[in-house]
């Protein structure tokens, strides 16, 4: 049976290493413009699209939200300060996907607003995962039963991630590439220091 909390916290990790790769690629843009960092940036946004905002934001809502609701009321205004991010979170992807189509258009007037409006979406989502992860995921899995954790694993069933899933997406294999390149860079610069 799928353990929904543990695969809520992997669909994190795995969005933040995509966070980390627009970061990479998007934070800082060359001042001429690089079709391959439009690449990247257009399937790393389309992912994020594709998967945190249709299937991973929405099981959220549904079934962990309510349920955590109804068994922690305490925790309710936290549900709604996280029901609100969702809600940002979706808009600001929108219109950052139109921002770099306007990049696309004419890189040297887009590209220091481009950039400035991925940083603020970037620190937002993972302000929103790290609140998550600490004032629900955390409190409901040290304070609920295993009946309560049963009924939300059932109720969650799978996740099929198009990039970190069994099935990887063919349209998403230069970002997972540029991923695992992050990450052996990461892991060669933890291990020397």
């Amino acid at each position: 049976m799928v353990d929904a909390i543990e695969l809520i916290h992997q669909d994190h990790l795995n969005l933040d290493k995509v966070l980390s790769v627009l970061l990479e690629v998007g934070g800082n843009l060359p001042e001429k413009k690089s079709t391959s960092k439009l690449t990247v940036l257009r399937d790393a946004l389309y992912y994020i699209e594709v998967f945190p905002e249709r299937f991973h934001h929405p099981k959220e809502e549904s079934i962990l939200f309510p349920f955590v609701r109804k068994h922690r009321p305490d925790l309710g205004q936290i549900l709604d300060e996280l029901h609100q991010q969702h809600e940002d979170g979706s808009k600001v992807i929108g219109a950052l996907a139109a921002r770099l189509k306007d990049l696309e258009n004419d890189w040297t007037s887009n590209r220091v607003a481009f950039e400035s409006e991925l940083q603020a979406y970037i620190e937002a989502q993972r302000q929103h995962m790290s609140l998550e992860e600490r004032e629900i995921l955390k409190p409901i899995k040290q304070s609920l039963s295993r009946i309560d954790i049963k009924s939300i694993n059932s109720a969650y069933g799978v996740s099929v991630d198009p990039l970190f899933g069994d099935n990887l997406s063919t349209g998403f294999n230069a970002l997972l590439n540029r991923i695992t390149r992050l990450g052996e860079r990461e892991s060669v610069t933890n291990k020397s220091t």
